[in-house]
């Protein structure tokens, strides 16, 4: 799956614990960055430990350092942090202004403006991204051949979200492989 020379669109593999998933993620990155004209190559990952991982890997892979230098590992929050700093910061408001908002949105309510602030921070911490990073991903890469190359486990989530790739704007259908 690594080396074969293009696929209509995204491309999908899936295994368990040990079958050699990573590796071929790199050398599909090797591949692509080998294979075509100096375009960028983006491998993302969950946590910052595994992208450093995953580099310093693709360092002892990829001798050519022009070849490894198109390929960008980094974690999916890294890539959005990067993309919404492309911006200017937005202008944030004092707490005396949202306690001001808080007591507003308490009045005649038996809830005090204290308890609502603490409740809306709580459920808005609790938001499971999974479904608005891949949305992100589906975003940033131009739809096309060779356009996502997805390698994961289903049954080693972190998180008990599961995601239809398919409602999100990938299909993999016909170019997915266990």
């Amino acid at each position: 799956m690594a080396l074969r020379p293009s696929y209509s669109g995204p491309a999908q593999v899936t295994g368990g614990a040990g079958t050699g998933k990573t590796v071929t993620a790199l050398h599909r990155a090797r591949h692509l960055a080998q294979a075509g004209p100096a375009v960028p190559v983006l491998l993302t990952t969950y946590t910052k430990s595994l992208a450093q991982a995953l580099g310093r890997q693709l360092d002892l892979l990829v001798d050519d350092a022009s070849v490894r230098g198109r390929i960008d590992v980094q974690t999916v929050d890294s890539l959005a942090y990067q993309i919404v700093n492309r911006h200017e910061p937005p202008s944030l408001v004092s707490d005396h202004v949202i306690n001001a908002l808080w007591g507003e949105a308490a009045s005649g309510t038996s809830y005090s403006p204290v308890f609502l602030r603490r409740e809306w921070e709580q459920i808005v911490l609790a938001q499971d991204l999974t479904t608005e990073q891949w949305r992100l991903l589906r975003r940033i890469v131009t739809e096309g051949p060779d356009d996502l190359f997805i390698v994961g486990d289903p049954h080693q989530r972190i998180y008990d979200s599961q995601v239809s790739l398919t409602s999100l704007g990938t299909r993999v259908r016909g170019r997915s492989s266990s």
